[in-house]
């Protein structure tokens, strides 16, 4: 199977957890890892518990970003827990509720199946100069600190098709932890995607917590609308 040309991904960041708004011209997406986490805390354990870890349990602190092959799945994502509608707004809207981005897999320069569900990639970074920044905004001056640290043209990631990687290693290993995993992957149409460069300035095999967003064809804002009427209260942001 290959990479699917679309996936989606479905953001609120009703907590501002991922900075979906701060980040929203600085090109780049933030994982959970951002917020705080260990950068080699995904090397203490294999791949495929890493990923049930994240689906199943609630990886507070992920180095995965979660899309999915399924719009509607990502616009559920989207809307969060809350109950409403996705009210569209202008690319240029200072104010938005909830997001979702279009990954485009046809943006990718090359990517291999090393391993079942498993796919390495490289894509082209941008570079500062090419982002609607303001030229001394925390933004830019933050994105020109990742830009001097490394010379790199390619961006490595890691894409992990989630339901294909769980029912190989759940047919390997018999384990009942995994069949929880695996049916929520399969409900979602997941996929997972892992910035796979290093994280510059910091400890030796440490990932970095941004996804270059040169592969993001498509952002989206929203509205969330409530019984009817559009870009209702949302309290809980």
């Amino acid at each position: 199977m290959a990479v699917p040309r679309y996936l989606f991904r479905g953001d609120r960041d009703a907590h501002n957890v991922r900075q979906v708004r701060e980040n929203w011209n600085r090109g780049w997406l933030a994982t959970n890892l951002a917020a705080g986490g260990y950068g080699r805390e995904i090397f203490r354990l294999p791949l495929v518990e890493n990923v049930r870890r994240h689906v199943s349990l609630g990886w507070r602190e992920t180095h995965f970003l979660s899309f999915t092959s399924d719009r509607g799945s990502a616009e559920r994502y989207a809307l969060g827990e809350e109950a409403g509608v996705l009210v569209p707004l202008p690319c240029d809207a200072p104010e938005w509720g909830t997001s979702i981005f279009t990954f485009d897999s046809s943006r990718l320069d090359q990517y291999e199946q090393t391993s079942t569900g498993i796919y390495i990639a490289t894509f082209s970074h941008r570079r500062a100069a090419d982002l609607p920044l303001p030229k001394f905004s925390m933004g830019a001056i933050a994105r020109q600190l990742v830009d001097d640290a490394t010379a790199n043209t390619q961006v490595r990631l890691v894409v992990l098709d989630v339901a294909t990687l769980l029912r190989d290693a759940q047919h390997r290993q018999h384990s009942k932890a995994l069949v929880e995993a695996i049916g929520y992957a399969e409900r979602d149409a997941e996929w997972l995607l892992l910035p796979a460069d290093p994280f510059y300035g910091g400890a030796a095999a440490e990932l970095t917590a941004l996804l270059d967003d040169s592969c993001i064809s498509t952002r989206e804002k929203f509205a969330i609308g409530h019984d009817g009427v559009p870009g209702g209260s949302d309290d809980s942001s």
